[in-house]
């Protein structure tokens, strides 16, 4: 991930549009997994304010109600995409750290 990546969380989480509450037919709505809360934990993650833990991991792998988002965004931001790399990235610096969980700032890393 780089500056860009971060960009468009942010423009995620400040946009407006109905989009950012559209969940896919067929699946149980949960609001913890469209986009705009996505983005928010993702973004949170990056900057260190929530702990990446075992359940954050399990929440950001959980963007299937991301999907329908992603589709009508009209900046064309895919937070599903962009909240499995943050999982990744802090999977790999808590494993090269030897820890369970990690709580520390990975913006400088992107």
């Amino acid at each position: 991930m780089d500056s860009n990546h971060m960009q468009q969380l942010r423009l995620c989480l400040a946009c407006q549009n109905p989009c950012r509450i559209l969940f896919p037919a067929g699946l149980q709505p949960k609001e913890s997994s469209t986009c705009s809360p996505m983005a928010a934990l993702a973004y949170s993650v990056l900057e260190g304010n929530v702990a990446f833990t075992p359940d954050v991991a399990a929440r950001l792998a959980d963007t299937e109600g991301c999907k329908a988002c992603s589709d009508a965004c009209p900046y064309k931001i895919d937070v599903a995409s962009l909240a499995g790399a943050v999982a990744a990235e802090a999977q790999r610096a808590a494993r090269e750290l030897g820890v369970d969980g990690l709580c520390q700032p990975l913006s400088d890393n992107f």
